[in-house]
């Protein structure tokens, strides 16, 4: 139980800063290309925040709420930085990061 512990108060302190790193990665590689191609980096960053969504450890007693508030509020962000008239984000990622934030 011990472990358990320790892991889930390291985790919360580290899960700001990597869902940070993952919402600068989508803001800054998920452009809309030529060819309507989805870019390496933007699926391995979407990767990355469903294995967050879907850890052992945010279902923890008494994490899980705290879990959720920072990773509704990381994927906000990323709603929040689209810009419909630069184009960084297609409807279908607005769509993906939405579906995410309702099984938070």
């Amino acid at each position: 139980m011990l472990t358990v512990s320790f892991c889930s108060t390291g985790s919360m302190t580290i899960l700001p800063t990597v869902l940070f790193l993952i919402t600068g990665v989508l803001r800054e590689t998920a452009l809309k290309t030529a060819d309507n191609s989805v870019p390496v980096t933007v699926t391995a960053a979407l990767q990355g925040i469903k294995t967050i969504i879907t850890s052992p450890l945010a279902q923890v007693e008494g994490m899980q709420t705290q879990w959720s508030g920072l990773v509704r509020s990381g994927l906000a962000s990323v709603l929040e930085n689209s810009q419909p008239g630069k184009q960084t984000h297609t409807n279908k990622h607005r769509c993906l990061i939405l579906n995410l934030l309702k099984k938070v």
